[in-house]
């Protein structure tokens, strides 16, 4: 399977977030609120670019499978997002090489000297996956989520 790297654009965006994974799923509503829908998800995605943010959709062939991004939150400090369809073991190698390789140095290029991505307990794919990437876990958030979920904070330093 073919894999490539694209920036974001509100409709991919729209395509991931009406497909994603059901951990995904769990993961923004326990932070965001239950009532979102997909076309919130990716207008925010998309509005997150006017805001210095920066954003990619991932593909495998021509079909958009990860919508990966961070935002500025204060100087040096970025924020880091993902969420992605249940294709993602097609292009897992490449995405997490591009991310490693690409995506962290650009972040820290424009700017950051931590990025931080917090992610929901249970939520164990994207915790390897995100250590694998370098990311250390700096511990538990308890009771962080709308309905007091932990959640855990992983982050780059560069240390």
């Amino acid at each position: 399977m073919t894999f490539s790297v694209r920036p974001l654009t509100y409709h991919d965006a729209l395509y991931v977030a009406e497909r994603m994974r059901i951990s995904d799923q769990r993961e923004i509503a326990a932070i965001r609120g239950g009532s979102l829908f997909a076309e919130r998800i990716a207008m925010d995605c998309h509005l997150s670019l006017q805001s210095q943010g920066i954003g990619y959709v991932a593909y495998a062939g021509e079909v958009p499978v990860v919508v990966i991004g961070a935002i500025p939150c204060h100087p040096g400090l970025w924020s880091a997002y993902m969420f992605a369809t249940g294709h993602l073991t097609k292009i897992g190698l490449g995405l997490t090489r591009w991310t490693i390789d690409t995506f962290i140095p650009e972040i820290v290029e424009a700017g950051a000297h931590r990025i931080q991505c917090d992610s929901i307990e249970g939520h164990d794919h994207a915790h390897a996956w995100l250590k694998t990437c370098g990311a250390k876990n700096e511990g538990a958030m308890l009771k962080f989520g709308i309905g007091q979920e932990t959640f855990y904070r992983f982050a780059w330093t560069g240390d």
